[in-house]
C-alpha cells in the first residue's frame, strides 16, 4: 500500500512537473545551450558576460584595456539618474550601464564628491569583504535604455506621412525639406492647404475679435514638448517666446500636473510648482494614492531605497490605494503595508469620505492645528506649524466651519 502510494505521488509529480515546464521548452532550451536572441553565446560557461572593466587585487586597481568606463546621465525617465557606462574600446558601443557611486539617486550610501576616482572603483568592487554595501545600481529601464543607441527601429531621419491617416505609410525626408514645409505650408498631404509657421507668425491680429481672450493668431501654434533633456529652455522655450505663442505643453502637463497643482495650492506657490515627496525616514504612516513608491515615481530608485529602509528598520507602515497590485505591497513586506484595490475614478469619493469622517469624529490633532506660527512651533518643540487656526470661522459656539479642510470649488 505504501509503495503504491509512493509510486502514485511520484507519477503525479512527474506529470505536474512536465505540464508546468511544457510551455517553457523553448526558453529552457535556449538557457541550456546558452542562447540569447537567437544567437549562440560566446562562452559555454559565462555566456555573453563581458570581461570585467577593472581588476582589483589587494586594494590595487588595474583597468582593462578592452573597456572604458565613463560617467553619463540616464535618459530612461525624467529622474535623469547619474550612471556609469561601460564602453567596448574597439567598437565604441555601450555594453553595460550601472549606477554612479557619487550619486544619491543611484547609491545609498553614496560617496562624497571629494573621494578620488580610483577609490570609487575600489569601493564598488567589494574590497575587504564590503559586499554590496557600496553597490550603485541602475533600474531595469536604465539597464535597457542604452540599447536604443543601436536599435534598428530607431528613428534617425524626419518622416512624412505619404498616405491617408491610419495607413502607416511614411517616407524619409531631409532636414531642409522638413524646415521648408513646416515654415511655408502648402498642400503637403494632398488633402488641402496646410498653414505653415509663416502664415501664423502674427502677434497683432486677433484670432477672434469677439473673443479677445484667445489672443493673436500666433497662439494657433501649440508646441507639444516632451521630457526636458537639457535643450528645452534654450531651444524650445526660446523659440516659443520669440514666435509669440503662449501655448506650450511640456512633460509636466501630461504627467504630474494634478500633483503639482495640488501641492502648489497647498504651499501657495504657483510660481515654482514645487515637487513634494514623503518624509520616508521619519514617517510612521503613509497613504499613497495612485502611485507606488517602490515601482514608480520620481526619483524612483531613491524612493524605493528609502521605503525599504524605513519599513525594515523604521516605524513606517503604509497603504497603497490603486486599482492594480504593485511592487509596493508584497509578501516580503509583511504587515508593514496594505493594498486597497479601489475602483478607477473612485479616489475622490474615498478622500472626501475620509475628510468627512475626520471632521465628524474629530480625528484631527487639535493641538497641532492650533500652532499658528514658527514662533509657537519652536516654543512647543514641534517640527512644523499650520495655518489652520487662521482659516477656521466660528459663528457662535455651536457652529464651526472648517474652511481649511475643503478645496474652494467645493465650498
Amino acid at each position: 500500500m505504501e509503495t503504491s502510494r509512493r509510486n502514485f505521488l511520484i507519477g503525479t509529480s512527474i506529470v505536474a512537473g512536465s505540464a508546468a515546464v511544457g510551455g517553457y521548452h523553448e526558453t529552457l532550451g535556449k538557457a541550456i545551450t546558452m542562447q540569447r536572441r537567437g544567437e549562440k553565446a560566446k562562452d559555454a560557461i559565462y555566456g555573453n558576460a563581458p570581461l570585467t572593466e577593472i581588476i582589483q587585487k589587494e586594494g590595487k586597481i588595474a583597468f582593462s584595456n578592452d573597456y572604458v568606463v565613463k560617467p553619463s546621465v540616464c535618459n530612461g525617465c525624467t529622474t535623469f539618474c547619474s550612471v556609469r557606462v561601460k564602453i567596448d574600446a574597439k567598437s565604441g558601443e555601450v555594453v553595460r550601464v550601472f549606477g554612479n557611486p557619487y550619486s544619491l539617486l543611484s547609491s545609498d550610501p553614496w560617496l562624497p564628491y571629494k573621494t578620488p576616482l580610483i577609490e570609487s572603483f575600489k569601493a564598488t568592487s567589494g574590497f575587504k569583504e564590503s559586499g554590496l554595501e557600496m553597490r550603485s545600481t541602475a533600474c531595469s529601464r536604465g539597464n535597457l535604455v542604452y540599447e536604443k543607441l543601436k536599435d534598428p527601429f530607431r528613428v534617425t531621419t524626419p518622416l512624412k506621412r505619404v498616405g491617408k491617416r491610419g495607413e502607416d505609410k511614411w517616407a524619409s525626408i531631409s532636414i531642409e525639406q522638413l524646415i521648408k514645409e513646416i515654415s511655408e505650408g502648402g498642400n503637403l498631404f494632398g488633402e488641402g492647404e496646410v498653414q505653415g509657421l509663416k502664415a501664423l507668425a502674427d502677434t497683432k491680429t486677433l484670432i477672434d475679435a469677439q473673443n479677445p481672450d484667445y489672443g493673436p493668431i500666433a497662439n494657433k501654434l501649440c508646441v507639444l514638448g516632451t521630457a526636458d533633456e537639457g535643450r528645452q529652455n534654450y531651444m524650445v522655450h526660446r523659440f516659443v517666446q520669440s514666435f509669440g505663442t503662449v501655448n506650450f505643453m511640456g512633460h509636466t502637463s501630461i504627467c504630474g500636473l494634478s500633483m503639482r497643482a495640488g501641492e502648489a495650492a497647498y504651499l501657495d506657490d504657483f510660481a515654482t510648482s514645487p515637487h513634494m515627496k514623503p518624509d520616508f525616514e521619519h514617517c510612521e504612516f503613509l497613504l499613497s494614492i495612485g502611485t507606488a513608491p517602490a515601482q514608480a515615481g520620481n526619483p524612483f530608485k531613491r524612493q524605493a531605497k528609502l521605503l525599504a529602509k524605513s519599513r525594515t528598520g523604521g516605524a513606517l507602515r503604509y497603504v497603497i490605494v490603486t486599482p492594480i497590485l504593485t511592487n509596493s505591497d508584497s509578501i516580503a513586506v509583511g504587515d508593514r503595508s496594505r493594498w486597497l484595490p479601489i475602483k478607477p475614478s473612485g479616489d475622490l469619493a474615498l478622500v472626501m469620505g475620509m475628510i468627512r469622517v475626520i471632521i465628524e469624529e474629530e480625528r484631527y490633532l487639535k493641538a497641532y492645528l492650533a500652532i499658528p506660527s514658527d514662533v509657537a512651533q519652536k516654543t512647543l518643540n514641534e517640527v512644523s506649524f499650520t495655518n489652520a487656526s487662521h482659516l477656521v470661522i466660528m459663528d457662535g459656539v455651536k457652529k464651526v466651519r472648517f474652511w481649511w479642510m475643503l478645496p474652494r470649488w467645493l465650498m
